[in-house]
């Protein structure tokens, strides 16, 4: 990613006009970053000594809201940070030692509130049963369902690891067993209110559930996604699939790929040149548990239609279509809800022949000047690491900086937006 973003700065920058008298980098932002039209040294520096301290999102193609996120993530950090250095020794108001505290808390709710444990004989006889989509062979694995078996499987593992550590906590309070350095740790956790870390990470660093800043969002997402598989494993496929709550959501979408292309088997498609296609939707769902709510959606005959993303640094006119500016300058307009999403595979052997047919090049090169190629994070965490696929969005003409005319594939990606499964 940070190579592609260097690259976008060079098509920008290393442009002829730059070489011109009185090129502004970026005439939209407050100060006039210019090159100094000078060669004497002290002019040089009062050029530098002129430029201001905290540089406007603008110079780098960002809009106000990225100088919130930053104020935002600077917060939290601070407040991380406070959280950490507090001591931790002392008792409540009412008398309770933070031991006694987290006990109760554990008792009395964590516990309570945990799904109970898939029955493997069950859920091995539901999903027998399935409705085998149209296409596929039913001797044949069912790609998604094998999806589901290993979802469920890697949720119960979860499962057993949070109840077994509750449990082992409650023991370690009552002295019954010993108090390990483990556990204190995940007590001092539960007690911030913090995810224990070997409920999201195994002992090498890997990630094995999902990351979520808060205890309170952590527990309540496995209830979503507890939810999300036993609905699917009672009541056959879904019409749409919340996206974020899958732990593997890259294996998801290649399942999905595997279907398109084994129902495709005719016309002789292959794996290795299938990629995705993605269409977005009219209709919009704004749960925040990850159902459907009353939306009345039909399934859709290849690929799957995904719910719950959001958008950052743009939103999303369902009107026309197309991307547009972000409205508001508050934390309410910093995520926008994005339609339901659908989503399949086309071959790429196909367009290739097609654009070669019809000219080849230009019909390639008009979907880059008139789309966006978004990324889908499955964090806020811009990294390859969350990377989950890329989809085309349609946009507007882009914007222009002066002496030239920023192309919608560059003012989009320098805006930084891009499609998150959580927001947190």
């Amino acid at each position: 990613m940070d190579r592609e973003m260097f690259s976008t700065y060079g098509d920008l920058w290393l442009d002829d006009p730059i070489f011109k008298p009185g090129y502004n980098f970026n005439p939209n932002s407050e100060f006039a970053y210019k090159i100094p039209e000078t060669t004497e040294h002290n002019k040089f520096l009062e050029h530098i000594n002129g430029l201001p301290n905290n540089d406007s999102p603008a110079i780098f193609g960002l809009n106000n809201l990225a100088d919130l996120t930053f104020r935002l993530n600077e917060s939290t950090a601070l407040i991380s940070t406070l959280v950490d250095v507090q001591p931790k020794d002392s008792g409540s108001g009412g008398g309770l030692s933070r031991e006694d505290q987290v006990k109760k808390e554990i008792e009395e709710k964590i516990l309570k509130e945990l799904p109970p444990n898939f029955d493997p004989i069950d859920t091995a006889q539901s999903i027998e049963k399935f409705r085998i989509p149209k296409g596929l062979d039913p001797k044949k694995n069912v790609p998604l369902s094998i999806f589901l078996k290993q979802e469920i499987s890697q949720l119960q593992k979860i499962l057993d690891i949070v109840r077994t550590m509750l449990q082992e906590m409650v023991k370690a309070i009552d002295g019954e067993v010993v108090m390990t350095p483990e556990l204190v740790v995940a007590i001092d956790s539960l007690f911030t209110q913090r995810v224990p870390g070997p409920w999201m990470y195994d002992a090498t660093g890997v990630e094995i559930s999902w990351i979520s800043p808060a205890l309170g969002s952590w527990l309540e997402g496995m209830r979503y996604r507890y939810r999300q598989l036993k609905t699917w494993v009672d009541k056959d496929r879904p019409p749409s699939f919340w996206l974020t709550g899958f732990m593997r959501p890259q294996g998801f979408l290649t399942a999905v790929k595997q279907e398109v292309t084994r129902q495709k088997s005719a016309e002789k498609w292959a794996l290795d040149e299938v990629d995705y296609y993605t269409t977005v939707q009219t209709t919009e769902i704004k749960t925040s548990d990850g159902s459907i709510g009353e939306k009345a959606l039909k399934s859709v005959s290849d690929g799957v239609l995904i719910h719950g993303l959001y958008m950052e640094g743009a939103q999303w006119n369902i009107k026309l279509g197309c991307l547009e500016e972000s409205e508001g300058k508050d934390l309410k307009t910093l995520y926008k809800d994005f339609p339901v999403l659908h989503v399949t595979a086309e071959t790429t052997k196909a367009q290739e022949d097609n654009r070669q047919q019809k000219g080849g090049k230009e019909s390639r090169e008009q979907l880059m000047k008139t789309c966006y190629l978004c990324p889908v994070y499955k964090y806020k965490a811009r990294t390859d690491k969350y990377l989950i696929f890329k989809v085309f969005l349609k946009a507007d003409s882009g914007q222009s900086t002066g002496e030239k005319q920023i192309s919608p594939k560059i003012n989009w990606k320098l805006k930084g937006v891009a499609l998150l499964c959580s927001k947190e």
